[in-house]
């Protein structure tokens, strides 16, 4: 599924005449990490948090009562000689501004507060602002408040929080508990800790060549995704992963072999994905359901690689779907570029690029991961790749620990730093045995057999996925 990921100016603002509930004060038990920056931090529960890696601000925090927003940025400045003192007095002028880009205008305004604050070992400074506002509806009272930390030379953290200035003492309070519960590592043992991964991803590229990836491959492998409700379980999704040695040509417009250009010919690794997933609906009457096939080639120097991938919904109509929707991503990478273009139906889209950052694991590796990162072994591992789910190119971790069984290992996957691991069980040769996502999916290999009767039992689609059919090989 291709998501966005779209993080805009923060105004919490009360309507008139509304009678708010007070917000929370307590802190959810999940830990939101900022690996750039060694910090780790609890947010207040019931809140929705939005990721932007490639924006100062790294993290966009609403709750459901809207009294108030917070956003953490992390700024890199120009010069080490940068103080916190500078940089708190310029975020203090800042914020007794109206907020670019609205409409808003400052009536009056005035700084309740400065002080000094404490994250575990490291010191900052903390302000808060109010501010009367005219905007369209009216006169909006408005309380701002500013966490600022200076973890390394030239490294600046900011955490702001904007909210109702009827409710300042209690959003005060608020991000003060948030704040407490800040702690910075060692910069210096951050920046280790992620070259040691690097590394260790990167030798574990640098041993592979045509045999090696030939040796890797396993017949088509099926999986089964589903989520445990009440004491039974519930059907999200199934997709088959198909890997080989093929042309690159397969990937291209021309599929047919017998008109490949020389470059075309070119063997590498080869794999495809087929999938069927609901979007929405628990049931069969009112599903959303999803087909996607991707396929990816990459050149077996690791320098060159294309892939695409495709996205058809369908939405229940009578005794059949119709197609409510398409999207598609595709993309191409030579050596230090990788270049992006994403097609929605709807006339949305565009393209982008990346340079391509070491420890890169192409799209086609991606499915041969725990085979590659030395199986049957442990070791922490840190990779970049990209994400279509995204757009963009994320940094991962993977710890791979034994398990009291010698023929298996665990893995905790971590992509977005704001939620818990994904837990995966593999085998001693890196095959997937199960996968728990965050948000208590359950991924684990199954049979067509088995898919259909189950799909069918809930009233789903089982048929062929026509729509994008599968044409990683010639003759399939």
């Amino acid at each position: 599924m291709l998501l966005c990921l779209a993080v805009s100016p923060c105004v919490a603002t009360a309507q008139p005449g509304a009678a708010p509930s007070p917000p929370a004060n307590r802190l959810g038990e999940a830990v939101y990490e900022e690996e750039s920056v060694g910090l780790t931090m609890r947010l207040p529960e019931g809140v929705k948090v939005t990721r932007n890696p490639q924006s100062t601000q790294r993290l966009l925090v609403e709750p459901e009562n809207q009294l108030w927003v917070a956003t953490l940025e992390v700024i890199l400045t120009r010069s080490e000689e940068e103080t916190l003192k500078s940089v708190t007095d310029r975020a203090i002028e800042t914020s007794l501004q109206p907020t670019e880009g609205s409409r808003q205008q400052v009536k009056e305004s005035k700084q309740r507060y400065r002080k000094t604050i404490k994250a575990g070992e490291q010191e900052g400074e903390q302000f808060a602002v109010e501010l009367s506002l005219s905007s369209d509806i009216g006169i909006v009272q408005e309380v701002r408040i500013y966490s600022i930390f200076n973890p390394s030379p030239g490294t600046f953290v900011v955490y702001g929080v904007r909210g109702d200035g009827a409710r300042a003492d209690e959003i005060i309070s608020l991000t003060q508990a948030a704040v407490e519960t800040f702690r910075f590592r060692d910069p210096a043992e951050v920046a280790r800790e992620l070259q040691e991964g690097i590394d260790a991803t990167k030798k574990a590229l640098s041993r592979l060549g045509p045999e090696e990836y030939r040796g890797m491959l396993v017949p088509d492998t099926w999986y089964r995704m589903y989520r445990k409700v009440g004491g039974g379980e519930q059907e999200v999704a199934y997709y088959r992963i198909r890997e080989d040695i093929g042309p690159r040509g397969l990937v291209g417009e021309n599929r047919d072999p017998e008109r490949f250009s020389p470059d075309e010919k070119e063997e590498g690794l080869l794999v495809s994905q087929t999938a069927r997933f609901l979007v929405a609906g628990a049931a069969g009457e009112d599903a959303y359901v999803s087909e996607v096939e991707s396929l990816a080639w990459m050149s077996f120097d690791r320098q060159r690689e294309i892939w695409y991938t495709r996205q058809v919904s369908h939405e229940k109509s009578g005794s059949g779907y119709v197609i409510v929707g398409r999207s598609s991503i595709s993309g191409t990478r030579q050596g230090g570029r990788i270049d992006v273009v994403v097609d929605v139906s709807d006339g949305r889209g565009g393209s982008s690029s990346f340079a391509t950052p070491e420890a890169y694991v192409s799209q086609a590796e991606q499915h041969l991961l725990y085979r590659i990162l030395n199986p049957g072994q442990e070791g922490s591992y840190v990779m970049y790749l990209f994400r279509p789910q995204t757009t963009d190119v994320k940094r991962r971790t993977e710890i791979i620990k034994a398990m009291s069984s010698a023929e298996r290992l665990t893995v905790e996957s971590k992509t977005d730093t704001s939620l818990p691991p994904t837990i995966k069980t593999i085998s001693a040769k890196g095959e997937i045995v199960r996968m728990i996502s965050p948000e208590g999916l359950y991924t684990e290999p199954s049979d067509p057999s088995r898919l259909q009767q189950l799909w069918r039992a809930s009233g789903l689609p089982t048929g062929e996925i026509r729509v994008i059919a599968d044409r990683s090989r010639p003759g399939r």
